[in-house]
Formats: structure tokens, sequence, C-alpha cells
């Protein structure tokens, strides 16, 4: 079955969260079988066609009104993979804000996927790289 566990360790500096700029930098592959992370561009393919979930957990630090991760196809113009279909969080008065939780998506071969993060600002802020991390596996 392909899965792919990934973090972004080894990153520091900052995401602008704002419209398809908020690509969430995967840079440490931690197990994979299958689907294939490219470090340098962010983006993952998968070798079958079929239904994916995807679990992760991002986190900026910066206190939100609210602010969600998504999954796009990056393979030409970028676009929402089953329109609005998000992992959303919202900030609590602390000094970050994090968005976790799982969600189903049909992914198919031949295609580059990317997970970008949006927010109520869209200033450059620093990501926690140890507490941002990703799972993909295919269920059916």
């Amino acid at each position: 079955i392909p899965f792919l566990i990934c973090n972004c360790s080894g990153f520091s500096g900052n995401i602008t969260p704002s419209s398809y700029s908020g690509l969430i930098p995967w840079q440490n592959v931690i197990s994979s079988r299958g689907i294939a992370l490219n470090t340098s561009t962010n983006l993952w393919t998968v070798p079958v066609t079929g239904l994916y979930l995807i679990s992760a957990a991002v986190r900026l630090n910066s206190n939100y009104n609210y602010m969600y991760w998504a999954v796009d196809d990056r393979t030409g113009s970028p676009a929402s993979v089953q329109g609005d279909k998000l992992v959303i969080g919202h900030g609590g008065g602390t000094t970050f804000t994090t968005a976790v939780g799982s969600i189903l998506l049909t992914l198919e071969t031949g295609k580059n996927y990317g997970m970008r993060a949006n927010a109520s600002s869209g200033s450059a802020v620093a990501l926690s790289a140890t507490q941002t991390w990703m799972d993909i596996h295919l269920v059916g």
C-alpha cells in the first residue's frame, strides 16, 4: 500500500500564507513506499489513482483569526483538489495557530500535488518545522 510520512525538519524560515503562495516546505521524508516527494519543489506524486487519506498538522507562529491547509493540483495552474475541502484552525490568543486534521481525496497518477496554508493575514510568518508534519496513504 503506497504511503508517505514526512515533516519539515531542516526548514528554517518563513512562508506567506496567502492564495496559492503558502506552499508547505516538506523537507524530510521519514518513510515512503510508492509516493514520491520532491523536497526541492515540495510536490508529490502518487503511483496509483485512488482514494487517499491525508493527515497533517501545520503550525504557523502567529495568532490568526483563522488558518487552514488545503491540497492543490500543481500540475498546471494551481487548483484546489475537490473544491473548498480544507482543514481549518483558529487562533486563541497565543503566539501560534495550528490547523490539524485529516481529509479523504481522490488523487491521480501523472499529477503533482502540494499542500498550502492560508490565513487571515497574508504576511510572511515563521513555520514551526518541528510541529508541521504530513502522512498520506492509499485507502482504496
